[in-house]
């Protein structure tokens, strides 16, 4: 896939997301809750914003992250790697 087909794809997966996720105290609650397993405030504080979004996948290249991330056991999002969301897309 060239560097013009990829950027097309994923302009249009993201064109119909909401980018923006409010800080209530649910989310402040919630990233509390990550910081005390290991994840960095402001990782944090993102991973709660898709919970409470409910998005579908969490995406990040920090392997570290990761797999503090997958241990929290969100179930939703899937916290997955830029490979993983591909293979999970294109299924």
């Amino acid at each position: 896939m060239s560097d013009t087909d990829r950027k097309v794809f994923i302009l249009e997966i993201l064109k119909d997301l909401n980018p923006f996720v409010e800080l209530t105290d649910e989310v402040k609650e919630q990233s509390i809750g990550y910081r005390d397993i290991g994840i960095k405030p402001l990782d944090a504080f993102h991973l709660a914003s898709a919970v409470v979004a409910e998005a579908d996948y969490f995406c990040s290249c920090d392997d570290k992250f990761i797999k503090k991330a997958k241990k929290a056991n969100t179930k939703t999002p899937h916290v997955v790697s830029q490979k993983e969301l591909v293979n999970h897309i294109e299924q």
